[in-house]
């Protein structure tokens, strides 16, 4: 059994494996394709702190080179499904079954498709979803993209360079993509912006030969680029699974979810930005969370009600000059031998030395909560606020 399997070898789950391995975790990652996640498509990346101008490719492959050297074991098959919870999970794929104790899902997103008749038939006949992937077959020619984020703009500037004319169409009046990449593109003189368009319709006998918009416009192209979004590659995978309205995993920035000891990172799970940076450190707190259930197997809420009992119980007895079973009865609503059980506690990990023991009561003495032992970093405002109400 795994202490950690990860779904998905893009950025986000390579950097939890990274993580869980470093501490000494047995780590399994599961990727469908090939490591590196859609990052790898991309010519160069600009905005990704100490590592300007690298390819998608180059960063791709240095992550997977450290993620073997750790010794993480990679398993190319494609996961159907993931079941179970903390302590066992089973992890389904094309061949067999494999169980874990957590799992880290970061299964990234897949390209939005324009729901328009033929697109399938033409898909890799004209229509493709990654213009550095495709765009040198069309060296020459008329080709166009379809969006307006910052997706649709590198794909426009990348054809650019390669092909005679690009045509950029886009749903709306004006674009979502990033000032200095409209302007980027402004200055090819190749590019052609068509705002307030749709593409009705795709034509061509054995490949795609134009696309009519909505304006009734037609463009002689030899190859369509969609860029229209994404969406979460994840329905199904996990029953049970909380989504949110758009189909994204619904967790927040600690990226866990409703499924104890199941994490999600990267650009599958809701959150406001979707980039290389942030699928990183998404990565690292997946992992960072699934340790901590491994390190600690009660919940981090369970834990925190508890060590709030003692920070109170001590607190109790520096204000009262002493700790008797009587007064925490009393204070915290307990009864008398669960007081004396957390006093003992409080004994045992040195907080409270034992001064007093009598048949009428128990009594120990307190020094400061300066020093309370807190090794999950727990705040203890709530515990302050109860002792200034005594």
């Amino acid at each position: 059994m795994y202490d950690v399997a990860i779904v998905g070898g893009g950025p986000a789950g390579l950097t939890a494996a990274i993580y869980a391995r470093r501490a000494n975790k047995q780590v399994v990652v599961f990727e469908a394709t090939n490591c590196g996640g859609q990052i790898i498509n991309s010519e160069k990346i600009d905005n990704y702190p100490a590592a300007p101008h690298i390819s998608g490719l180059d960063f791709s492959q240095k992550l997977t080179e450290q993620v073997e050297e750790l010794g993480v074991e990679i398993v190319y098959e494609q996961v159907q499904h993931v079941t179970g919870s903390y302590g066992d999970f089973q992890i389904n794929t094309d061949s067999g079954e494999c169980h874990a104790k957590t799992v880290i899902l970061a299964c990234g997103t897949d390209t939005r498709k324009m729901g328009l008749e033929r697109e399938d038939e033409l898909t890799g006949k004209g229509i493709s979803y990654c213009a550095t992937c495709d765009g040198h077959f069309f060296k020459g020619k008329d080709v166009a993209v379809y969006g307006g984020g910052n997706t649709a703009l590198h794909e426009a500037i990348y054809l650019a360079d390669v092909s005679r004319k690009v045509y950029l169409v886009n749903r709306r009046d004006d674009l979502r993509a990033s000032a200095d990449l409209i302007a980027k593109a402004k200055k090819k003189d190749n590019i052609e912006f068509v705002l307030g368009a749709t593409i009705d319709q795709l034509s061509g006998e054995k490949k795609l030969e134009s696309v009519t918009l909505n304006t009734g416009k037609k463009l002689e192209i030899s190859a369509l680029f969609v860029a229209i979004g994404r969406v979460p590659n994840i329905v199904g995978i996990v029953p049970g699974l909380k989504l949110d309205a758009n189909g994204y995993a619904d967790s927040d920035d600690s990226c866990e979810t409703n499924i104890l000891g199941l994490y999600v990172a990267g650009d599958m799970r809701n959150k406001a930005v979707r980039q290389l940076v942030t699928a990183t450190s998404d990565g690292a707190v997946a992992a960072v969370a699934a340790l901590d259930q491994l390190n600690n197997p009660t919940p981090r809420d369970e834990r925190y009600k508890e060590w709030l009992k003692l920070y109170k119980i001590a607190g109790i007895g520096l204000k009262e000059g002493g700790l008797a079973a009587a007064k925490v009865s009393e204070y915290m609503g307990i009864d008398y031998p669960t007081a004396v059980k957390y006093i003992d506690a409080l004994d045992k990990i040195n907080v409270a030395h034992s001064d007093l023991k009598n048949p009428v009561g128990h009594s120990v003495k307190i020094g400061s909560l300066q020093d309370f032992p807190n090794p999950d970093g727990f705040d203890s405002r709530e515990g302050d606020e109860f002792l200034e109400s005594l």
